[in-house]
């Protein structure tokens, strides 16, 4: 089972996949993700993107339970977040939760909002007052 969050940045967007026990779901033979090219060890790498969006990096951990934690960076710019959106179509996650920062969380969710079924917008300045 996969689990998403999604910290949101004026300039860019976090992305954290938990596969529980190490499933990675939509990533299966010739899939677009999973293994392939992941480092471990939290090791991180610079990807080559479409030249609006180059600055994406990506690392992956693996917990003693068989856990694995991937992390991704896109730029929140219109190719970042449709990038962004490619990856969760592949990975089908069980539940997506959106960090809502401001109004910079605003055109992300628009998108999800259109593909993605189990969407939480979570607003951090609830929880502190």
């Amino acid at each position: 089972m996969v689990y998403a969050g999604i910290d949101v940045g004026k300039g860019w967007l976090d992305l954290a996949l938990l596969s529980l026990g190490g499933q990675e779901e939509g990533a299966g033979k010739g899939g677009a993700t999973g293994k392939q090219g992941l480092k471990e060890s939290g090791e991180s790498e610079k990807l080559r993107g479409s030249k609006d969006s180059e600055s994406l990096n990506r690392s992956r951990k693996k917990s003693k339970k068989g856990d694995v934690i991937e992390h991704y960076r896109f730029n929140n710019d219109p190719p970042g977040r449709e990038s962004l959106v490619k990856l969760l179509l592949t990975r089908r996650p069980s539940q997506v939760v959106l960090e809502a920062s401001g109004i910079y969380h605003l055109p992300l969710l628009a998108l999800l909002l259109d593909v993605v079924l189990h969407l939480t917008r979570h607003h951090l300045l609830g929880e502190r007052r």
